[in-house]
Parts: structure tokens; sequence; C-alpha cells
């Protein structure tokens, strides 16, 4: 039962990743999840989809977004997959040109916030997350 770190594949893996989306705390309704190559990460065991992570390298600020795992994961193996997604999608953005990640944490997320400020992240000041629909 090894864990495999790949980019997410278009129709193949959109419902698994859509599903897991929704597990966590984004609730965006009528949103498709189609086109997830090459911006979706996966982390998969036995054929199912447990973890994933969206990385857009953009210049000079590149994005990390929708890190989610699968509910009744071991806190060893999440945290093994987590960090596995996180190292992928930096190098997917280093390699985009990005100079820096930026990503969002949920404020009550504080294990979360303890664990990115232990690997040199900073914050760089409290934020609302906006989402308007592209007509």
């Amino acid at each position: 039962m090894s864990l495999q770190i790949r980019l997410a594949r278009d129709g193949v893996d959109s419902a698994q990743v859509e599903a897991l989306v929704r597990t966590g705390r984004i609730r965006i309704n009528g949103v498709s999840f189609e086109k997830l190559y090459p911006f979706w990460i996966v982390v998969e065991e036995d054929e199912e989809i447990v973890g994933c992570v969206q990385a857009v390298p953009a210049l000079p600020f590149g994005y990390t977004e929708f890190l989610t795992t699968a509910p009744g994961l071991s806190h060893t193996k999440r945290a093994k997959l987590i960090k596995g997604l996180m190292l992928q999608a930096a190098a997917i953005l280093k390699t985009g040109g990005s100079e820096i990640a930026l990503g969002t944490v949920p404020t009550d997320m504080k294990a979360w916030k303890k664990v990115i400020k232990k690997r040199g992240g900073v914050n760089i000041g409290l934020c609302n997350v906006y989402a308007k629909r592209l007509t």
C-alpha cells in the first residue's frame, strides 16, 4: 500500500478530486472539475485518491490552494501525504518561474499554521477570501 503522487488526469480523476475537495471547507456549487491537468496534484493509494492540492504557477507569485486529505487517515499517513503534496507543489511553482508560493489557511487551523511557519512560511496578513463566478 504505497502512496503515489502524480498530476491529476482530466476526466479520469475528476469525480474523485471533486468529492475530496467537497469534504473540505470549500462549498462552491456548479463548478466543473473536468479539466484538472496540469494544475492539480493527487496522492493515490490502491487506485483511490486520498489527497490533492491545486498548484498554479504564476509570476512572481504562485499559488497552492485546496489542500485536502481523505477523512479517516492516520496522523502519520496524513502528514506523509501532505508533505509529499506540498513538496511537489513547490517544485511545480518553482519550475514555472514563481518566486514565492502563496496560499490561504483558515484561521482556526492552528496546527497547519504551525507546520507552515516551521517550514519557513510567513503570515503576510489577515484576509478574507472571496469568490466570483466568471461568466
